[in-house]
């Protein structure tokens, strides 16, 4: 279970640092929204690969942060 959260956590910060990259922003702001998603969904990916006794948690914070990217991106195509 710990492997495939920890997969998860991967391709979802691979997911947001993409849906980053892609907006109409400077370079800089999209350096600092790429460093930080990427921490955020590598050290949740992280924490459930070396302590699967916090999975449920993780599932939910891998969730609320899919959740953001899907409704930036979402909120950006429907802009543009």
């Amino acid at each position: 279970m710990g492997t495939l959260l920890a997969l998860s956590g991967l391709v979802l910060g691979a997911w947001a640092v993409r849906g980053i990259c892609l907006k109409q922003q400077s370079n800089a702001s999209k350096l600092i929204k790429s460093l930080i998603a990427a921490a955020y969904f590598l050290g949740i990916g992280g924490l459930a690969g070396t302590e699967e006794n916090k999975a449920p948690m993780v599932i939910a914070l891998l969730l609320i942060g899919a959740a953001l990217v899907c409704y930036s991106n979402y909120r950006d195509k429907k802009a543009g």
